[in-house]
């Protein structure tokens, strides 16, 4: 790998569903969904070349957590969220997969709407400036939920699978 990991909607979406900090020397997520956590195998396995042997995978009450030990990718990818502010200023690829990620760990539809939980203020910031309106602490409300579902629907797993539920029960999109 070289000195700076290039951008893709892959990478971008394995910061969004990543926990990745200093503290921790592990990349993880951590899902009940299966869609998320394969994704994040055939991401870690494909995109970073990392040996399948290396994953570690843990259940518990029905949450997976899957992970990688990779002290170089860590810090490209630490890097790169450093940088997000200035990587998803545009509505495109890697601001829709990053959000996607994001949504697809923390967030959810009910019957107020389209939420994310626990954002970061500089996510909240760059979907203000991606012209996504936000509301709330702890658990985030889309005030405009069209334009975010536009952001994501093409990356995000949990979308795909809510709108084949939303289809199937009533034919009609979420």
């Amino acid at each position: 790998m070289s000195n700076r990991l290039p951008i893709d909607p892959d990478v971008c979406y394995m910061l969004g569903i990543c926990t990745i900090n200093g503290e921790v020397p592990l990349i993880s997520v951590s899902s009940a969904d299966d869609h998320v956590t394969d994704r994040f195998i055939k991401t870690a396995i494909g995109r970073f070349k990392i040996d399948p042997k290396k994953i570690s995978f843990e259940e518990s009450e029905g949450i997976k957590t899957v992970g990688f030990y990779n002290s170089i990718l860590k810090k490209k990818l630490l890097n790169l969220m450093s940088e997000r502010d200035r990587i998803l200023k545009y509505f495109n690829d890697y601001s829709g997969s990053y959000f996607a990620g994001i949504f697809d760990v923390r967030g959810g539809v009910d019957r107020k709407g389209i939420f994310l939980k626990h954002l970061n203020p500089v996510d909240v910031i760059v979907l203000e400036r991606l012209g996504i309106r936000v509301t709330g602490r702890g658990v985030f409300r889309m005030r405009s939920p069209s334009r975010f579902a536009d952001l994501v629907r093409p990356y995000s797993e949990k979308f795909k699978y809510l709108e084949q539920q939303s289809n199937s029960g009533k034919n009609g999109k979420v």
